[in-house]
């Protein structure tokens, strides 16, 4: 969109991007519940629905080359829809799979959650140069300066087609409704087989979506709100907390299940699960906000000639083909994910995220210095290799984090409310994907995204503290 004729500013492509992530790791809160409420299938009848809702959405608001930014937000917000089913699986793999099998169980369904994001990195840049083969039904747009994707450059003038995407990702929601009826309709509540969930059940449920769905649409468009942001510095920060405590007292309230929200509370209490949940946002959230941010930070800073240590008008001739590389560093990170949760069997896991999390503040570092002489430079294109190159330092710590978090939470985290504590681990982190781009929506014009960098180094340095105090000092502290 940024190489096309939108005309939006950096800051509302980031809002999209954010506001996305909101909507998704609101959504992804509520996972457990649902499956406490309506079993597994059900589960993920309502995730597929819900993508299916996302991908209506798109078609529309690419429909018309005037859509107002407020459409894509509401389209944006609707691409969170399918965040429930993540928990859900993550949940009752706990309960089908052995023990021996636990981790690795539980393991699978965030790496192919990660899989499926690098995928999408991959597959929209190609898919929407494609000619579609019904041009009648799609919207052609045109590219007014030079962009890339996977195989290289493609040149002004090039046709997009926008809308062309959401068949790919409709097919595969199609193969996951048929695969779903040979699922087990399992509750988890007693591990027994059910056939369907009353209609108190499903109402409890789809009001707590349409509580959170509501809050994920109106909480970013009120901190976007001058007036607010204006008396409110750390606005973004007060949203993920609003966003958390509504929607746990939602599901305290809605449960009609003394044995949900007791768990629930149990989780809650134990200052340990909300430290390992600091811990893995630094790395899997990290991870998660700097995936969906890099295509537009790098597209902002290489392929325009900046001016006045900004993004400036004029289009740079020699821009890098951006898109061709952007996927690699969450490939690399993925993998190192792995690495590190197999090295943390062997390893003290704390250790191995103290070193993620330096490397993790020496990217960071890197990332800001690398922009800074981009931005004062009148050929940024020859900082893209070394930009690159620390980009994938810093994918590779954070997968690295994210595996060793993983491990740590498993073997501190008592069984009988683990899988509560694990899905909060894991919804918290993704929160990264609105943070991260809402930093820089939020600071693009006034400190820059270096300063943004910047800013993040200073939070790894402090995770660095609080895992040595914890988890690395010789007479670590038990939280349990």
């Amino acid at each position: 969109m940024a190489d096309s004729s939108w005309g939006f500013s950096p800051q509302e492509l980031f809002s999209l991007i954010y506001i996305a992530g909101f909507s998704g790791a609101a959504l992804r809160l509520c996972g457990r519940f649902l499956v406490f409420q309506l079993g597994t299938r059900a589960v993920i009848w309502s995730g597929i629905i819900g993508i299916w809702i996302s991908l209506i959405a798109i078609f529309w608001v690419f429909k018309e080359s005037d859509t107002p930014l407020w459409a894509f937000r509401i389209a944006a917000a609707c691409c969170g829809f399918g965040a429930v089913v993540l928990p859900q699986i993550t949940s009752i793999n706990r309960y089908i799979y052995p023990r021996r099998m636990r981790f690795i169980s539980q393991e699978m369904p965030i790496g192919l959650g990660d899989a499926g994001l690098i995928l999408i990195m991959v597959m929209i840049p190609t898919i929407i140069y494609w000619n579609p083969p019904l041009k009648n039904i799609f919207t052609e747009y045109v590219l007014i300066h030079d962009s890339s994707n996977l195989i290289g450059v493609i040149h002004e003038g090039h046709g997009l087609w926008f809308q062309w995407l959401i068949l790919p990702i409709a097919g595969m929601c199609l193969l996951a409704a048929w695969l779903n009826r040979f699922s087990p309709a399992v509750n988890i509540q007693n591990m027994m087989l059910i056939r369907s969930a009353g209609i108190f059940s499903w109402g409890r449920s789809w009001l707590l979506l349409l509580l959170v769905i509501l809050a994920s649409i109106g909480i970013p468009y009120l901190s976007n709100n001058s007036m607010i942001t204006g008396a409110f510095p750390a606005v973004r920060e007060m949203s993920i907390f609003i966003v958390i405590f509504l929607v746990i007292f939602a599901m305290q309230n809605l449960a009609g299940n003394q044995i949900f929200a007791e768990q629930q509370l149990k989780a809650l209490a134990n200052r340990e699960v909300h430290i390992l949940a600091l811990m893995y946002l630094m790395g899997h959230g990290s991870f998660l906000g700097l995936s969906v941010s890099l295509p537009l930070l790098t597209d902002l800073i290489f392929s325009y000639i900046p001016t006045d240590g900004h993004t400036g008008s004029r289009i740079n001739p020699a821009a890098p083909s951006i898109l061709s590389y952007c996927w690699i560093g969450p490939l690399l990170g993925l993998s190192a994910r792995a690495a590190g949760s197999w090295m943390s069997k062997h390893i003290n896991p704390g250790k191995i995220h103290q070193v993620a999390l330096f490397a993790l503040f020496l990217s960071t570092v890197g990332m800001a210095l690398t922009i800074t002489s981009a931005l004062s430079s009148p050929n940024p294109e020859f900082y893209f290799f070394r930009f690159y190159m620390i980009t994938l330092l810093f994918f590779i710590a954070s997968g690295m984090s994210s595996g060793s978090i993983t491990s740590l939470a498993i073997k501190k985290i008592p069984a009988n409310y683990a899988d509560h504590s694990l899905i909060w681990i894991i919804s918290i982190s993704s929160f990264g994907f609105f943070y991260i781009p809402a930093l820089f929506a939020d600071h693009w014009q006034s400190a820059g995204p270096a300063a943004v960098l910047s800013g993040l180094s200073i939070f790894y340095l402090t995770g660095m503290i609080i895992n040595w105090f914890f988890y690395w000092r010789k007479g670590e502290e038990s939280l349990s």
